[in-house]
């Protein structure tokens, strides 16, 4: 049996290789693989952008807390913080944290943006989440040891609306008892 090979493609394919592999070896190093081979496939970064709606509640409530400005009237600031939480949360935040702060923004002057990035879930019960969150200061105040905070926050589902809104930023206390690992 003989096999006959026509020399046109023969040759075609001869002068394609070396073509494709020289493209090939140019887009490798310009840098223009990793944007072609992103537009063919999801980056982890691209699937985490969106963040879950509870994961997004809890970042937005804690942004406007961290917020602050001496100059704003106090109720300003406590009514778009309570907008974004439950209404048993308002009230404790209303008794216990915002007088607190209010003090502290007041006595300093402080204004100060904040950005707020999510670093895990550490406990999902449902209807009831705590994320551990890291807040930093744009402006931080003096007497302040840095301008990153670790702060733990629990979201939970209003059971009529279904929105996410916050129950409570946790105390710095309760957060090292609940979630620290000892060390040996």
């Amino acid at each position: 049996m003989e096999i006959r090979v026509s020399r046109k493609p023969l040759i075609a394919v001869l002068i394609a290789a070396p073509l494709l592999a020289a493209s090939g070896i140019a887009i490798w190093q310009s840098g223009w693989y990793g944007k072609i081979a992103a537009l063919f496939s999801p980056t982890p970064a691209a699937a985490q952008s969106v963040a879950s709606p509870d994961a997004q509640a809890v970042t937005d409530a804690v942004t406007t807390i961290y917020t602050l400005d001496y100059s704003l009237p106090a109720e300003q600031w406590e009514s778009s913080v309570c907008a974004q939480m439950t209404p048993e949360g308002c009230h404790v935040f209303e008794l216990l944290y915002a007088p607190a702060i209010r003090q502290v923004v007041e006595g300093d002057q402080v204004q100060t943006g904040c950005s707020v990035q999510v670093v895990k879930l550490v406990t999902d019960q449902g209807e009831s989440r705590v994320w551990l969150l890291m807040v930093t200061l744009e402006n931080p105040w003096q007497g302040l040891e840095t301008p990153t905070q670790q702060v733990y926050a629990e979201v939970s589902r209003d059971p009529v609306s279904g929105k996410w809104l916050l129950e409570r930023v946790l105390f710095e206390e309760e957060a090292a008892a609940r979630y620290s690992t000892p060390t040996p």
